[in-house]
């Protein structure tokens, strides 16, 4: 996980602090466009990408990670690149992907935190959804094994496109 971890720490820090002043109005459109498009990549191209696990493209894949993580929070399908073929299984892969989505989350909070983005009172907020986040996570672990591992990452980007989708439909209205 570290070689993918390191870089996109260091760029999504960089990126989010240098984003704080665009509007956004224009960060949530972007998002949106950003979810759907990486659906639609990943439905096409998925079975035609193999990435090995490298220091190199962990180095490269993080740096696009920390991109899309220091704009929109959001690093995961490019984390999954590198860290599907860098884990054993399913098991291993959601243990590893919520460990890397973790440490992100911390330090954009702290960031954000400390950019005065977010303050305390919003903090009952930020553990609502934590708490969500943790029974998404709950709910995922148990009915992953009834997903077969072919229709596992289809499902996946499905809803990252759905949600890309209502972002931009959303926005537009």
């Amino acid at each position: 996980m570290l070689p993918v971890l390191i870089p996109t720490m260091v760029i999504c820090g960089i990126v989010n602090i240098l984003s704080a002043k665009v509007s956004s109005d224009s960060m949530y459109l972007l998002l949106g466009i950003m979810f759907a498009a990486v659906s639609v990549f990943f439905f096409i191209f998925s079975n035609r990408i193999h990435v090995r696990p490298t220091a190199k493209s962990g180095t490269i894949l993080g740096i696009i990670c920390g991109v899309c993580y220091g704009l929109f929070a959001s690093g995961g399908p490019t984390a999954a690149l590198y860290l599907l073929p860098a884990t054993k299984g399913k098991k291993e892969y959601l243990a590893t992907i919520q460990a890397f989505l973790c440490l992100n989350n911390l330090m954009i909070l702290g960031i954000s935190l400390v950019l005065g983005r977010l303050e305390l009172a919003d903090l009952p907020m930020v553990g609502a959804g934590t708490a969500a986040l943790i029974a998404g996570t709950l709910l995922g672990l148990a009915i992953h094994d009834r997903i077969p591992s072919e229709v596992f990452g289809k499902v996946i980007y499905a809803f990252v496109g759905i949600g890309g989708i209502w972002i931009i439909v959303s926005h537009l209205l």
